[in-house]
């Protein structure tokens, strides 16, 4: 491990500069998981791309369109932005986009300030709003400035009678993210809901055809994701499992019966998951793996104490004053989230799947390569990544292949050492460490969709 670690700067200045990624051939070998160890210790990274594979309403877009229509989204700064950018088509299907968007917003109030455009104790914050606005041009920049000092002016007028400080302003803010996060977690609640409303559904058999089956398609990729394996066995046996399913009166109560998904697949005399020690970092707020030592580090619907945030670097490299009330860290310590996941030096291979590998969580992965020492050590990294629908199979590697090659690129700006930090991701490589794997969803869950 580099023994003189410091955050890397994620400051715009930094220039990624990707390599030619249609025409990049990479990681042409496939890791060997196991080799020759009879037992091996894991970590589990996922995203909301689990979720979505198994067919979860999960996506910004999916709770935009149920919760803009209700009442509760009515006055709530955020919701005005989101909903103004996603009309002018600025925002992209992921909530990374919307992570990085709260950063923006930030910044743009950062500028009203600035500029004198707000001025604490002053009045018509309207009327000075919309001279600012009418002085701006059309480019994407002018136009993100538009839209907050819009929203702005509005959440003032309704909830000051002047102009209050920067300080005071972001602390409303942070209040309706908080009431973001309520909603967010209703709206999940209620798709979970759904789900084993339609798994129960299943076993008194009324199998609807347009019905998702999530937790028997989370189950499969689960498996998948555990052992970097097709499940090797026959149809007869799948039937037999899904009509053992239909015996039990909740999925839960079938789940409890087989004590777990090592005999959900696996043959008696086959322990190969036992033989994995796995650890689960989720940052999905739903908790689908079940008997395995998993942390939801955002939060869990279970304990209904979601979070969205901002990774504390970007804000350090962004103000002179950090707010730091939206980043990541705070909101954690502040809500009183559990740290007792250790990321331990011997890790023998971090999966990821589903992770936009967003710079939001750069932190996190950062210090998860520090502990494992990844320049000197033998940990390997194998990321997942799934088609789906409306976006060509190759569009969606070459984006993986892009977001890989700048997460790695940005983890060696890190080091000292600046020649090990310049060809870490060449090391990988050379030694068989790095590889992005496709998942075939399609062939995991024929018998399920």
């Amino acid at each position: 491990m580099d023994s003189e670690f410091q955050f890397p700067d994620l400051s715009l200045s930094h220039v990624f500069t990707p390599p030619d990624l249609p025409n990049m051939e990479i990681y042409p070998r496939k890791v060997s998981i196991v080799e020759d160890e009879k037992s091996f210790n894991q970590l589990i990274i996922l995203g909301n791309g689990f979720d979505l594979a198994c067919g979860l309403k999960s996506t910004y877009r999916d709770f935009f369109d149920y919760i803009l229509y209700k009442k509760e989204s009515e006055n709530n700064y955020w919701y005005f932005v989101f909903q103004s950018l996603d009309s002018r088509n600025r925002l992209n299907n992921n909530w990374t986009d919307i992570e990085r968007q709260i950063l923006v917003e930030l910044k743009n109030i950062e500028v009203l300030y600035k500029k004198g455009i707000f001025k604490k104790g002053e009045l018509n914050v309207r009327s000075k709003a919309s001279d600012f606005v009418d002085s701006l041009s059309e480019s994407a920049e002018d136009y993100s400035l538009r839209v907050t000092a819009l929203a702005a002016a509005s959440a003032i007028e309704q909830h000051y009678f002047k102009i209050p400080s920067k300080k005071e302003l972001q602390i409303h803010l942070i209040k309706k993210i908080i009431l973001l996060e309520e909603h967010f977690c209703n709206y999940l609640n209620e798709q979970i809901e759904i789900e084993q409303s339609h798994i129960d559904d299943y076993f008194v058999n009324k199998k609807d055809k347009g019905q998702n089956n999530y937790f028997i398609k989370s189950l499969i990729i689960e498996y998948f994701i555990l052992t970097s394996k097709i499940p090797s066995i026959p149809i007869e046996k799948i039937i037999s499992i899904l009509e053992k399913i239909k015996e039990n009166d909740s999925f839960d109560s079938f789940f409890n019966q087989i004590q777990g998904i090592n005999q959900l697949f696996l043959d008696d005399e086959d322990d190969e998951i036992e033989l994995i020690k796995n650890n689960i970092l989720s940052f999905n707020y739903t908790e689908s793996f079940k008997d395995f030592n998993i942390r939801n580090i955002h939060g869990a619907l279970s304990e209904g104490n979601i979070i969205f945030g901002i990774d504390y670097d970007r804000l350090k490299v962004n103000f002179e004053q950090p707010p730091i009330e939206f980043s990541k860290s705070y909101r954690i310590l502040e809500n009183g989230r559990s740290t007792s996941m250790n990321i331990s030096s011997d890790i023998n291979i971090i999966k990821f799947y589903g992770h936009g590998l967003g710079e939001a969580d750069y932190s996190y992965f950062q210090a998860i390569f520090d502990s494992v020492d990844l320049y000197h050590s033998n940990t390997k990294i194998v990321f997942y990544w799934s088609d789906y629908q409306g976006v060509e199979k190759q569009a969606i590697r070459v984006e993986q292949v892009k977001n890989v090659t700048k997460l790695i690129e940005e983890y060696g700006t890190t080091f000292t050492n600046e020649d090990h930090g310049r060809n870490l991701l060449t090391k990988l490589q050379l030694e068989n460490r790095l590889q992005i794997e496709e998942i075939p969803i399609e062939e995991l869950l024929q018998y399920v969709n």
